[in-house]
């Protein structure tokens, strides 16, 4: 068995650190993807059937999971009340014909996204926010 001094183990241990350290951060980066997401468009604040406030923001993400072309998402928030939804839609024609994703429901005091859709060449996508009384959907990108 090998036999340090105390102050041998203890002048070591910084560089076991570092190391580790190092090993760590060399991994992450690696797997790492530059995503930017850039604001959009964003929607009129909506009063809810409930006296609630939605509203929506549309996010293209530039560099999604290492691609180089464009996706889409949009957020909402929801400021008191209930019954508020955000989706997607999207067009292959510029919006002449669509299909549209699920609701994602906001909940009260709250925030949620749709998923990630594509928005490379040959695609348009729309976000849209609904509540009870109606809905508002962005321009096609």
């Amino acid at each position: 068995m090998l036999r340090m001094s105390r102050t041998t183990r203890l002048a070591a241990r910084p560089v076991a650190v570092a190391a580790m350290a190092f090993a760590v951060l060399a991994t992450g980066a690696a797997s790492a993807f530059a995503e930017t997401y850039v604001l959009r468009d964003s929607s009129p604040t909506m009063v809810t059937g409930s006296a609630g406030l939605c509203s929506m923001n549309r996010y293209e993400i530039e560099g999604y999971n290492g691609a180089s072309h464009e996706y889409a998402q949009g957020t909402a928030s929801l400021a008191g009340g209930t019954a508020c939804w955000v989706f997607i839609r999207q067009s292959k024609d510029g919006g002449a014909t669509y299909t549209q994703s699920d609701l994602v429901w906001v909940p009260a005091n709250g925030s949620a996204s749709t998923p990630v859709y594509y928005d490379g060449p040959g695609y348009w996508d729309q976000v849209c926010v609904q509540v009870q009384r109606g809905t508002w959907c962005d321009g096609w990108y």
